[in-house]
This record gives C-alpha cells, structure tokens and sequence, in this order.
C-alpha cells in the first residue's frame, strides 16, 4: 500500500479489512458473521432475547461497502482540488462498533459514566411488532401526542394522567414499565391512524409491493452463465435507492 503511494502520489489507494493492518487482531481473517459477533451486534440479541443471533442480512459487508465508496468519493473531490491522492483504511472492526456505539454507548457516554451500556428502549424485548386484529404491524411512539393517540386506541385511557408515560423524560425513566404495557389487540387501521407504522411483509411478498414493484426500482439483467454453452437466465436485482438527476436552476 505504502510503495504504492510513494510511486503514485496522486492515486487514491483504498484498502478495506477485517481487523485494520495493525493492533493484535491485524490480518486475522474474518467474514460478515464473525464481524457481527466480534462487535457485539449478537450480544445485543443475547441482551434482549436471551439468546445470540445473527441479522438475517450481510449488514457488516454492506455498511463498509458504502462508508468506503463515501471515503472514495471524499478523496477524489480532494484530488481534484489539491491533485493529491489519498490513502484510505475501512477497518470492518471498527467500522461496526461505531454503529453498534452509536446507540448502545448509552449511559457510558458520560465521564464519569452515569449508567451500564444499553440502550434500555431497544434492548426491551417488548419492542418488537406487534399482532394486531388485522395482522401484524410496526409502530414507533416518540412524541407526547403520538402516546395520547397510541392510549385511546388502544383502550388505554387509565395511564394518560399516568406521571411515569406522560413525558418523554417520564417514559425514559422507566422504560422497561412503559414498554411491558399490554396493548390488547388493536386494529391496524386505528394505529395506522395516528402514528407512523407499516405492516409486516415477509421478504418473498416485497417485490409485490407497490412502490417496489416499479419498472426502474427493480432491474432485470441477462446473466450469460460461467460456462461456455449454458443458457442464459434473466436475473434480478434492486437498484441503487439514491438518484441524482441533473437539473438546470434558473
């Protein structure tokens, strides 16, 4: 990398690895599951759940994927301004605990700290979809108005003037009680109503979905094949969700 470099001062040089290329983990081989357990991102589902898993995606690869071609990008507007190159490291180590951090820091964020790691809200293994009269659904309440809506619902009426879920440093203060109320079996309608939510798809039906199932967000290719002679097959794949459209402003 460093010959490299000095060879070519005006090239930008991106390296991603597992571990970094020093420290004691250095040049230690390692794929996206091993990264997630390393990180601590199946501690989180052992904290929650009692039990270790992995997300059901290659998360690690593709959040390193993109924050290198964001560093790319970075160092090829430098390039164009100073005509330097750059060297650049993305570590899947450390790349996946700043994600993991972000959040789960929590109370350790402070010096002297003021609480144990763990964001408490989404830790509680209550926070999780929930079965409704009509199918399952995904919600999120933040707001003091989206729990009053939340409560009449629900039939809830009994904790409005409840002091412990009546602000938002009340419901953070006791987290763990406010995500344990029972919510019966709403109706998705009645929720859809008032807060921002969405139903449960499993990922066989996605592509049935209305906005996915559009001509430009899902792409058909022709896949030759690896070897000489065998049939092609159309294959599919998502596009990129970012677009840029060149637009003259007057």
């Amino acid at each position: 990398m460093y010959s490299f470099r000095q060879n070519h001062p005006d090239k930008i040089y991106c390296l991603i690895t597992g571990y970094g290329t020093k420290g004691p983990y250095a040049g230690h081989p390692t794929y996206d599951s091993v990264v997630q357990a390393a990180t601590g991102m199946t501690g989180l589902t052992l904290a929650r759940d009692g039990v270790p898993s992995y997300v059901p995606m290659l998360i690690c690869d593709h959040v390193v994927g993109e924050i290198a071609a964001g560093s790319i990008l970075a160092a090829i507007m430098q390039q164009r301004a100073t005509g330097n190159g750059s060297t650049i490291e993305v570590p899947m180590f450390e790349t996946m605990s700043a994600f993991v951090l972000q959040e789960h820091l929590a109370q350790q964020s402070f010096d002297p700290p003021v609480g144990p790691p763990g964001d408490l809200r989404l830790l509680s293994p209550h926070n999780k979809p929930v079965k409704t009269a009509d199918g399952w659904i995904a919600f999120t309440i933040n707001t003091d108005q989206q729990v009053r809506a939340f409560l009449k619902a629900v039939g809830r009426e009994e904790l409005l003037d409840d002091a412990r879920f009546t602000t938002v440093a009340g419901r953070a203060k006791n987290v763990a009680e406010w995500f344990a109320q029972d919510c019966g079996d709403p109706v998705d309608h009645q929720l859809r109503r008032y807060l921002p939510s969405a139903s449960l798809v499993l990922a066989a039906t996605r592509l049935g979905n209305p906005r996915c199932s559009r001509r430009d967000w899902l792409l058909i290719k022709r896949d030759r094949g690896p070897a000489r002679g065998r049939r092609s097959r159309r294959k599919r794949r998502a596009a990129k969700p970012a677009r840029m459209r060149e637009e003259r402003v007057e």
